[in-house]
């Protein structure tokens, strides 16, 4: 993983649980970029990786949680390091309404 400090916390966290989720789904790369040297992956497996991704850092039980507790999208974005965008992609894949 590459870590790119001009990223925010909660970038950085999201592309932490993206790369845990290419590991734990067991993908590999089909390549290296000649340009960059970073490696090249299956769109596919980046579409998986994304979504595995969003559950481990915002899993649908710890959402539940949040709004139980009425906690509106920027106060989950800050407890679980997430960005206000990825708790919203998260309500919509999981229909777990969150009030802003």
């Amino acid at each position: 993983m590459v870590y790119n400090p001009r990223h925010a916390p909660a970038r950085y966290e999201s592309n932490l649980m993206h790369e845990i989720a290419h590991v734990l789904l067991d993908h590999h790369p089909v390549g290296f970029d000649p340009v960059t040297g970073l490696p090249k992956r299956k769109q596919n497996n980046e579409d998986e990786a994304t979504y595995l991704g969003g559950c481990l850092q915002i899993p649908k039980r710890g959402l539940l949680w949040a709004t139980q507790r009425k906690m509106l999208l920027p106060q989950i974005a800050t407890h679980f390091g997430a960005s206000e965008a990825m708790v919203q992609f998260r309500s919509n894949v999981t229909n777990v309404l969150v009030k802003c």
